[in-house]
């Protein structure tokens, strides 16, 4: 996620407003990435919780659960840590960690169905 976030920045100075000073791609960055991780982290966390869970035939249980779960405790250590608000709406942290984390639960329930199946969920 943090990748995606510096791809589209790096996208944005070369290709979209290139020229400007470089604090204006510091408050660009700053602005958009809670935004980008969203919207990589999702199918990113589903595609990691499938790959994870493959061969697991219980969802609730399931290593890609266990993923999101470090994620959603480290991510909120560090939260708690950064200076200053976040430049988003207040809805945004549990949408976030919401939306992520049922990608999370689609990923192991479909690896579950293919184990359970007798498939490989890869």
């Amino acid at each position: 996620m943090i990748a995606g976030a510096v791809a589209w920045v790096a996208i944005y100075s070369h290709f979209i407003e290139p020229g400007q000073p470089m604090e204006a791609y510091r408050a660009y960055a700053r602005r958009t990435a809670p935004w980008v991780s969203l919207l990589v982290g999702v199918p990113a966390f589903f595609l990691a919780s499938r790959w994870a869970s493959r061969g697991w035939a219980r969802t609730v249980t399931s290593p890609g659960l266990g993923l999101f779960l470090l994620y959603f405790v480290f991510d909120l250590a560090l939260l708690s840590l950064a200076p200053g608000n976040m430049p988003v709406p207040s809805w945004f942290l549990p949408v976030n960690f919401g939306l992520k984390g049922l990608a999370a639960w689609l990923g192991a329930h479909f690896a579950a169905l293919a184990a359970l199946r007798g498939n490989s969920a890869r």
